[in-house]
């Protein structure tokens, strides 16, 4: 059975978060990835790009409520909350003086985009995978949409987002061949009935995100490092458009599309990402 990654333990604020560290000593100064999922994955949605950038040291954490980091009910689960936690576990788990490069997946992006808003001279390099700012250009999944509605939206969020739908969404994302161990292993953390609910109140606190992806929206102009943005063309909720409009909006970035790939690119075609990360943190 497929296990999962995130073998350290850090606390943060009171939160254990979870986290893979290969505790690789590159031997030079600025070769630390830091890898930050979305939805509704964990630190497993890289587990086959880290084998192919073994030379580099790897952190890659277990959002707040995800995987095998805490998910108590009291929690704040809205992006500026899930951000401050990342935010403090770089600080903790890279020496203040390495400048790390930042890859960020779905809501991972604006994450790794916070990060670098308020740590710029810490950041060398970021990779965007399938994520957005541009809700113009996003097809938000179901559970999005109705926690948006009055009174009921919450119970509906809460149906969507139970073991079988996750389950059901993945297997409609994933466009590689996919096994049912693999399946099995995204799914794991869900049947505890805590997953469910925190995922179930990251949907609900998208209304709590606004002005944070507003206001990232404003900065990205301003983001003067080596950027790849990397999407899978076929993928439903972050369409091609959002690429080509992070692209646009980032200097002298690069716009990569792995044709062929869906949401979980990372999933779909390892090895174009970790031969661009190469590429990337090369020239940075």
């Amino acid at each position: 059975m497929i296990q999962p990654i995130a073998t350290e333990s850090i606390e943060i604020d009171d939160l254990q978060i979870q986290y893979f560290d290969n505790h690789v000593n590159p031997g030079k100064k600025n070769k630390t990835l830091v890898f930050i999922h979305g939805v509704p994955t964990s630190s497993l949605l890289f587990r086959k790009v880290i084998p192919l950038l073994s030379d580099y040291r790897i952190l890659a954490p277990d959002l707040p409520g995800f995987g095998l980091s805490e998910k108590p009910d009291y929690l704040d689960y809205s992006l500026p909350s899930l951000s401050k936690y990342i935010e403090k576990f770089i600080k903790e788990t890279v020496d203040k003086n390495e400048r790390i490069h930042l890859v960020g997946h779905d809501i991972g992006g604006p994450i790794s985009l916070f990060f670098l808003s308020r740590n710029s001279k810490r950041v060398r390099s970021l990779m965007l995978l399938n994520t957005t700012l541009f809700l113009e250009y996003f097809r938000p999944p179901a559970a999005a949409v109705t926690s948006f509605i009055p009174i009921v939206g919450g119970f509906i969020t809460g149906l969507l987002t139970s073991e079988f739908m996750i389950e059901t969404s993945l297997r409609l994302l994933l466009k590689a061949p996919f096994d049912n161990e693999s399946i099995m292993a995204y799914t794991k953390p869900y049947e505890n009935e805590d997953a469910r609910r925190a995922l179930a109140k990251v949907f609900s606190s998208y209304q709590d995100s606004v002005p944070m992806i507003s206001a990232l929206r404003s900065y990205l102009g301003d983001v003067h490092l080596p950027t790849t943005i990397l999407f899978g063309r076929q993928d439903p909720f972050c369409i091609p458009e959002n690429a080509e409009e992070l692209a646009r909006r980032i200097p002298a970035s690069k716009l990569v599309f792995s044709d062929q790939s869906g949401h979980f690119v990372s999933e779909d075609d390892a090895e174009l990402i970790a031969d661009e990360i190469r590429k990337l943190t090369r020239h940075s």
